[in-house]
């Protein structure tokens, strides 16, 4: 499916390009040219932009500098139109990145051409075309959006329209079995695979690879293969392919990859098992699968409900929310409740399914986490946090919260989740990869995000004490040079040092606290002359929702964020605040 982003100003214009578009099978995601709209530009990842220029130009160059910022984006084919100018602006609007500029009134045919020859550099084809959602699936649809339908008549709905479609496979059931017996053994997890000739041959496949090809001996039954593997290890690849099995391979959504959506929930699974096992007390397969599980309502809306799904994904991003937050205040209901009462059909232990309903108010454990439940429910809220500070996949939202120190105590790990447990997470992705036939991906050393990041300095300010700070690791993915400081530094050490400054704070953070730090000449790679005025480095601080500095007069030079945020938003916010002004070009004489 062919998508293009029409940021237009133009209302009545812009609707007649999208049914227009449509018609040709073209998705049409409608954008403004603002930085808010710099989440959704990285969700969607259109094939093209289209981008209308008018007299008064400002945003819409900033929205394109913006855009060639990123190196994703910098490779999207940029398109502009507008009224009739002259040959000299429209070189000037080349210079921006914009390769044609559409005159009015717009030749829709010619436009289409020229779009159907750039998308054949990038082997893409105008002849694609969108899945059928059926009318089924669009009568479900109606239903869920509709707000005079309770919601537990449509947690139902969900349960039994998906019920009828996917059954929950019985090698899982028989896996989780063998994870509660203590007498269980390699020749019992060898029965269970042999049953599902599919998931034999895989394993069969990849044990007799290049990746085990140093040991030099060809396995040729199952329980030889559980030997190679690792029992532990097997359990989860089983685990893992039985679920994959469940789906379509082909994307229903836009803006929605599976292929990133699995290495998301398969990171998941894998650090939850980890700190499962940190804990001593949860039974570490439950917590696996529960990681790896953590999400799936959000699958089974992209597969089942496609137009829900998007409208969910369309709103998210727009207004730079959480997607679970859309879904309570569009459906009523979130993708977990929804699967909550499948999972109970499918005799999902219930300390899987109760864990994946609660993972997103863990922050109320902070007082007591005892229960199995509140246990594993912790395991899965860390696991998906860190999978996407990490850049371990990607899927909806890249909402996270703060771990407090409280968390690191619970698991026993008093340095927090350090670059030795991201190294140990890595590898486990790239085994269990082979075993799943995920495509491969370049992941997750290094995330292809702003332009020259190499180049930035980021000083990082830990003033909450915290043990793990989502931005270090962030940025550092991005290949920014960052370093981390706290409010003991001396703030001479830190003059000229830094690009930009955040500031990672808690419900006592100030704007008094906040000052301090503002007065920290910016990094320059060439010394200052004497004369020459001094730049302070820009602050961006991130904060509880509490704290008294959202409650206080704006402080000019001084940003401030939530710190329950899209990380996606940060790194725009400081893109902006690091981006030369936009020249504006004029559009006609």
């Amino acid at each position: 499916m062919i998508s293009l982003m029409l940021v237009a100003e133009n209302e009545r214009e812009s609707q007649v390009l999208k049914m227009a578009f449509e018609q040709r099978n073209i998705k049409v995601i409608p954008s403004k040219p603002t930085y808010a709209n710099y989440i959704k530009l990285l969700q969607y990842l259109p094939d093209v932009v289209l981008i209308e220029i008018p007299r008064v130009n400002m945003a819409q160059l900033k929205f394109t500098d913006m855009m060639r910022q990123h190196k994703k984006m910098k490779k999207v084919p940029l398109l502009g139109y507008g009224d009739k100018i002259e040959e000299g602006v429209k070189r000037g609007i080349a210079t921006k990145g914009i390769i044609n500029y559409f005159e009015r009134p717009l030749k829709f045919t010619a436009l289409i051409t020229i779009i159907g020859s750039i998308l054949k550099q990038f082997q893409k084809s105008l002849d694609e075309k969108p899945p059928e959602p059926g009318i089924e699936k669009e009568k479900a649809a109606t239903d869920l959006l509709n707000p005079q339908i309770p919601a537990a008549q449509k947690i139902e709905l969900v349960r039994a329209f998906v019920s009828k479609l996917l059954a929950f496979p019985f090698t899982i059931a028989k896996v989780l079995q063998l994870a509660e017996s203590e007498k269980s053994g390699a020749a019992d997890l060898a029965r269970v695979i042999t049953a599902d000739p599919v998931i034999s041959a895989q394993i069969f496949k990849v044990c007799n690879s290049v990746l085990f090809a140093s040991l030099n001996r060809r396995i040729s039954t199952i329980r030889d293969a559980i030997v190679r593997i690792g029992f532990r290890e097997t359990k989860n690849i089983v685990m893992g392919m039985s679920v994959l099995k469940l789906f379509d391979e082909k994307n229903q959504s836009l803006g929605f990859d599976k292929v990133d959506f699995w290495y998301h929930s398969l990171a998941c699974g894998i650090i939850a098992e980890k700190l499962a096992k940190q804990m001593g007390t949860i039974n570490a397969e439950e917590a696996f699968l529960a990681g790896l599980l953590h999400d799936f309502g959000i699958m089974i809306f992209s597969e089942y409900f496609p137009t829900v799904f998007s409208k969910l994904l369309e709103e998210t991003t727009t207004k730079a929310c959480q997607f679970i937050d859309t879904e309570k205040k569009i459906l009523g209901i979130t993708h977990n409740e929804a699967v909550k009462e499948l999972f109970a059909g499918w005799k999902l232990p219930e300390t899987i399914s109760e864990a994946i309903v609660t993972q997103y108010d863990f922050a109320a454990l902070k007082n007591g986490c005892e229960t199995p439940v509140q246990k594993m429910a912790l395991c899965v809220a860390v696991g998906n946090i860190l999978a996407k500070t990490a850049f371990l996949g990607r899927e909806c939202d890249l909402f996270v919260q703060p771990l407090e120190n409280w968390v690191w105590d619970s698991f026993k790990m008093p340095l927090g989740f350090t670059a030795e447990h991201f190294a140990q997470i890595n590898q486990s992705i790239l085994l269990y990869r082979e075993f799943l036939g995920l495509e491969n991906r370049e992941f997750p050393l290094r995330h292809e995000g702003i332009q020259e990041a190499e180049q930035k300095r980021i000083g990082i300010g830990n003033l909450a004490g915290h043990r793990f700070m989502p931005p270090l690791i962030y940025f550092q993915k991005q290949g920014f040079k960052v370093e981390l400081f706290n409010h003991t530094s001396a703030l001479s050490a830190c003059d000229r040092k830094y690009d930009a400054i955040i500031l990672w704070g808690g419900p006592d953070l100030t704007v008094e606290m906040c000052q301090t730090f503002m007065r920290i000449a910016q990094y320059t790679a060439v010394p200052p002359a004497a004369a020459d005025a001094v730049k302070f480095a820009p602050v961006i601080a991130c904060a509880d929702k509490e704290a008294s500095l959202f409650k206080q007069p704006k402080t000019p030079g001084l940003r401030i964020l939530e710190n329950h945020l899209d990380l996606r938003e940060l790194e725009r916010t400081v893109m902006q605040q690091l981006m030369p002004a936009a020249e504006p070009l004029p559009v006609n004489s």
